[in-house]
């Protein structure tokens, strides 16, 4: 998977491959709806969105979560207006999609990582963290 952030942008847009260790066939995008990024030195920061967008490689697209948005009205934690806002970032990042803008252009797809490059591991912790009484 490759995530990127656009500047300025209430989504990211993350590509997936399928069998990497061999043909790394083109799975498609996952538009995940949020706050367009705040970056502060080396740290970004957003918050995440109910409302997703999946689109297939063939652009097949695929709204995931309406229901959980709906909910979210119904519960109180977003405002209709909120949420309204949520399905018209929805809407540009589908028209964005459709106008092969970066990050949907076709080169992104062909996107290899350097051989050079390595799967870091993960810290261990030298004890659990529990909550205390």
């Amino acid at each position: 998977m490759l995530r990127i952030a656009p500047a300025g942008k209430p989504w990211s847009v993350w590509l997936f491959w399928s069998d990497q260790d061999s043909d790394w066939e083109f799975a498609g995008w996952y538009v995940n709806l949020e706050n367009a990024h705040q970056r502060l030195e080396s740290s970004t920061y957003s918050t995440d969105h109910v409302l997703d967008v999946e689109i297939e490689p063939d652009g097949e697209i695929i709204m995931k979560d309406q229901d959980e948005l709906v909910e979210a009205v119904r519960q109180g934690r977003l405002a209709t207006d909120e949420a309204t806002l949520i399905e018209r970032h929805a809407d540009a990042a589908i028209a964005s999609f459709h106008a092969g803008d970066w990050p949907f252009d076709i080169e992104w797809t062909r996107w290899r990582p350097p051989t050079s490059w390595t799967i870091p591991s993960l810290a261990v912790l030298p004890e659990a963290i529990t909550p205390s009484n």
